[in-house]
């Protein structure tokens, strides 16, 4: 299993003047290209990991950057979300064909509203229904949830509530925020997903989005992160007493850790293991910036190499083996 650092601020405020200040919400914007630097590298490193594994962190099986830091993640929240509500939707008693239908229903304190949409008049989740979620301080596993997630389903054969079952949704996130002890998340944009599983260590798991960004609270620093153009594509299939992982991550990542500018990924090869593994030994990502790029290569489960063009000669200017630990 992937397990990720809580926090490394080190990194994430070193060489940087922007890390922490207001807030810019609710634009999404993309930022100038970033210059990679012999000062910077390291931040852009760390970002990049921290934002990629977490963005995969939605998968039910696969608990990508369970350790990123301990804030929580909107993403895998809605993902989580996914298997409850065709029992949501049973909870609704009879609902009345071709009209959209909305009870408020309890959380450990709070609530939350369930509206839903039953496009083919059948009663139950299926294809061309919309369902939204509206929280209200909705108090659950400790975390605290706020805002109005909305489920626009595409696609849906088998039983969420299973192992096995195809879905492709339309994820949106308005103005929704998680918070727990350490801080909070709070989430705008929209993201499809396309999921496939055939039991419990036999899945697929897409994501892709044109634009989503997360502005995260730790400690009285605000920092944010926009993904544009992004992809993420995890497998997880059966291995000798474990699961093999893979896990690609595609896209231009604006963060206010980077100046609030830009650098785009693209991997190479896949970040791939066994689950039993901290890290992945597998795998190449390739960062650019503005005439600047950076390699990440995975040598182990326990260490990476990273490679710096700081002048886009396509030639390394520094190198060196880190731990994983280190970003993560």
């Amino acid at each position: 299993m992937v397990s990720f650092k809580k926090s490394v601020p080190w990194v994430a405020c070193a060489a940087l003047v922007a890390c922490g200040g207001s807030s810019d919400w609710p634009d999404n914007p993309v930022g100038e290209p970033l210059a990679i630097t012999a000062a910077n590298y390291l931040t852009v490193t760390q970002e990049v990991l921290m934002a990629s594994f977490s963005l995969v962190d939605t998968s039910e099986a696969l608990v990508y950057g369970a350790g990123v830091s301990a804030l929580p993640k909107p993403l895998r929240y809605a993902r989580l979300q996914l298997p409850r509500l065709p029992e949501r939707v049973a909870s609704l008693g009879a609902v009345v064909a071709g009209t959209e239908y909305s009870e408020t229903l309890p959380c450990e304190s709070g609530s939350v509203t369930l509206t839903f949409d039953d496009r083919d008049n059948n009663g139950i989740v299926s294809a061309g229904d919309v369902l939204s979620e509206t929280f209200n301080s909705c108090l659950e596993l400790g975390e605290t949830a706020n805002g109005t997630l909305r489920f626009a389903f595409n696609a849906l054969t088998g039983d969420l509530d299973s192992t096995v079952f195809a879905a492709k949704l339309t994820l949106s996130f308005d103005v929704f925020r998680v918070t727990s002890a350490a801080g909070s998340v709070l989430a705008n944009g929209t993201v499809t997903l396309d999921t496939v599983s055939t039991g419990l260590y036999a899945q697929a798991f897409g994501l892709t989005t044109p634009s989503y960004r997360e502005e995260l609270s730790l400690g009285g620093t605000v920092t944010s992160r926009t993904l544009t153009n992004f992809t993420t594509h995890e497998t997880i299939e059966p291995a000798l007493l474990d699961y093999a992982f893979s896990a690609t991550v595609n896209g231009t990542l604006t963060s206010s850790s980077l100046g609030g500018k830009s650098v785009v990924i693209a991997n190479i090869t896949p970040f791939s293991g066994l689950g039993a593994q901290n890290y992945p030994p597998n795998g190449q990502a390739l960062v650019t910036g503005a005439a600047s790029s950076l390699r990440i290569t995975a040598v182990s489960d326990s260490e990476v190499f990273v490679s710096v063009d700081t002048n886009g000669d396509s030639t390394a200017d520094l190198w060196g083996t880190h731990l994983w630990s280190e970003f993560l």
